[in-house]
């Protein structure tokens, strides 16, 4: 922590004496001594500002946080205009996960020092963190103008930004590629750039871009694990294990690297050992727990490692511990989501589809399948059962359509569409509908159908009717507790805040549902189908010509072998859409029953809840 540098010093001269010998001892990493000196000028003068303060840093640092936090709280309160006392305060609140405090204290040094770069790039990475996406890159964008950041902050904003990016669904590579222009030797800036090519399936240039990151800094390991994550997309799973053993051996606390080895569920003779060594670090209280980001997603996955065992009270107590130190509760609220649900909904109804519709003569030669549902319902299964099809070109999860959204309606974050919709020209809707259209066109490649799995594409139906009336889609819907349950042991990489919580994860589960239920209602049966997931895997060939029929296309027995199609998938579901079909996954909640108390209140299934949104009799959407 930075020396707060006062604007006024003590004028007693033995004060400041004993002040000094109390900091000289802290600085040099004496705490206790300089506990023992504090407490004595804290009996002398408690209400010098400079001696409450340095005497909290003091017990900050000895590992008594809340006391030496009522300390630094104490000393802003004496004065208040001195701008290192927040941020020091800062500091320790971030450190304690007072993360709401901790933006209140940044916010009051700020107002003191509007320039000082440090205290910004805190603030923009503690928004990153908050989940505050629109925030940080706000942040993060205003502070790669300044002319006084230096050069080392500038590439670490530019880095920020482009994770805040990446986390909107937006492009960052064009940020990146800002990064490395100034620092064109950086490994950080090449693994993410290595990262983002990754995350769009450029396999090539992901291992470019990692390879390169390790030839500057050898062991990185980060950059060695990405490059296993690519063979795990691509199926290669043999060889993804034996690099991930390899980097275990230089890392044995990489939770990156454990979580990535410990999802492969397919067994060898070193599996055992694996899991062994996986469940003492997850014993071991000297772990980063608190300061690895991986560190939930590595007790998730061993979670599953347990499960699969039928260890399952180890595996709920590992999924528990996961889930508690991602969950943050400020990045998810019900009741705004709901109010957006509802929003959204209405802005796109039939009035905004009569006023929109595309020009009679607008045909496509392709036909867009959207397939929808909560996560973890069977969507990636479905699209990989549909690739099979000679004719169908999937495109997975299409996260380009929401860039377009985002660009073409000028929107500051997805929150602020329903409004913006309302006053959507003529032409802007053109514009989006030829981009939309340009957009699944490139992904086609001639085949006549073309497939989007992003399972959230529930919220847009309405939006996406009106820009091709022509699409099909199809409904994943899955028993309730077991959908909620296989969110809440996945290891999301990004957003999915509701599913680290079982009585958020019905909440939302709600949301969704009563979405769906309208649409349903209102879409028209040559529009949209629903999929039991549970009779896809019981039943499939009738329910696959089923769904063929209602796609228009003739029955192929190729999608009954889809796992052995070589594609690369990109979703938690990269392992189960390359095994053959099973019914494992059905009824799993049973084994988990006694746990799931707060998630079946939530859901509703004992005690009937008033539906979380409702809209006007008289709506058409």
């Amino acid at each position: 922590m930075n020396s707060p540098n006062p604007s006024r010093t003590p004028t007693d001269a033995v004060l400041t004496l004993e002040l000094r010998g109390a900091i000289d001892a802290q600085r040099r990493g004496d705490a206790e001594d300089a506990r023992k000196r504090f407490e004595h000028l804290l009996r002398d003068y408690p209400h010098e500002p400079l001696v409450v303060h340095y005497a909290g840093l003091n017990l900050h640092l000895l590992g008594h946080h809340e006391e030496g936090l009522a300390l630094l709280r104490r000393s802003t309160d004496l004065a208040p205009a001195e701008a290192g006392f927040w941020r020091n305060l800062a500091r320790a609140l971030h450190k304690q996960g007072h993360l709401e405090e901790c933006a209140q204290a940044l916010a009051c040094a700020l107002r003191l020092e509007p320039a000082h770069p440090e205290t910004f790039l805190h603030l923009a990475r503690l928004e990153l963190e908050r989940g505050r996406w629109p925030e940080a890159r706000d942040l993060f964008a205003r502070l790669v103008t300044r002319g006084n950041l230096p050069p080392r902050e500038r590439v670490d904003a530019y880095v920020g930004l482009a994770v805040a990016l990446s986390a909107m669904n937006l492009p960052p590579e064009a940020t990146l590629r800002e990064a490395a222009r100034i620092a064109p030797r950086d490994p950080e800036i090449l693994f993410q750039l290595g990262e983002v090519a990754l995350n769009r399936g450029e396999y090539e240039r992901a291992r470019d871009a990692f390879g390169e990151a390790l030839r500057l800094a050898p062991g990185l390991e980060p950059a060695a694990t990405g490059l296993a994550a690519i063979l795990i997309q691509e199926g290669r799973f043999t060889e993804a294990r034996r690099a991930l053993r390899e980097i275990l051996a230089r890392h044995p606390r990489s939770f990156r690297t454990w979580s990535l080895l410990l999802i492969l569920k397919g067994r060898d003779d070193e599996t055992p050992r694996d899991i062994d060594r996986a469940r003492r670090l997850a014993a071991d209280p000297s772990a980063p727990w608190n300061d690895d980001p991986h560190a939930g997603t590595f007790l998730l996955a061993l979670g599953g490692a347990c499960e699969e065992a039928g260890e399952d009270a180890e595996a709920f107590e590992c999924y528990r511990r996961g889930n508690g130190l991602l969950f943050r509760p400020e990045r998810y609220d019900a009741r705004a989501e709901a109010d957006f649900v509802r929003s959204l909904l209405l802005a796109t109804g039939e009035a905004f589809r009569r006023r929109h519709a595309p020009p009679p003569d607008f045909t496509l030669p392709f036909t867009p399948v959207y397939i929808v549902g909560m996560p973890r319902s069977g969507t990636s299964l479905m699209e990989q059962m549909l690739a099979a099809h000679p004719a169908v070109s999937p495109g997975g999860e299409m996260t380009a359509f929401h860039d377009l959204l985002l660009r073409t309606l000028g929107l500051r974050q997805m929150s602020d569409l329903p409004a913006r919709l309302e006053t959507a020209t003529a032409e802007e809707m053109t514009k989006l509908r030829r981009s939309t259209v340009d957009l699944l066109a490139e992904t086609a490649r001639d085949r006549p159908v073309v497939t989007d799995k992003m399972p959230g594409n529930y919220l847009f139906l309405g939006l996406l009717r009106t820009l091709i009336p022509s699409l099909r889609v199809l409904h994943m819907r899955r028993n309730p507790q077991d959908t909620c349950l296989s969110c809440y042991v996945t290891g999301f990489r990004i957003s999915h805040e509701f599913s680290y919580d079982l009585t958020t994860l019905g909440q939302h589960y709600r949301i969704y549902e009563t979405a769906v239920a309208l649409w349903r209602q209102h879409l028209p049966p040559t529009l949209f189908l629903d999929v039991d997931y549970e009779t896809l895997v019981t039943e499939p060939e009738p329910t696959l010509r089923r769904i063929l029929s209602f796609l228009g296309l003739p029955w192929d027995p190729a999608v009954l072998d889809f796992h052995r199609i070589e594609r690369p998938v990109r979703t938690a579901s990269v392992w189960q859409v390359r095994q053959p079909l099973n019914r494992r996954s059905v009824g799993r909640a049973r084994r988990f029953a006694r746990w799931l108390g707060p998630l079946e209140e939530a859901l509703g299934l004992h005690d009937p809840l008033p539906p979380p949104f409702e809209l006007p009799d008289d709506v058409r959407l």
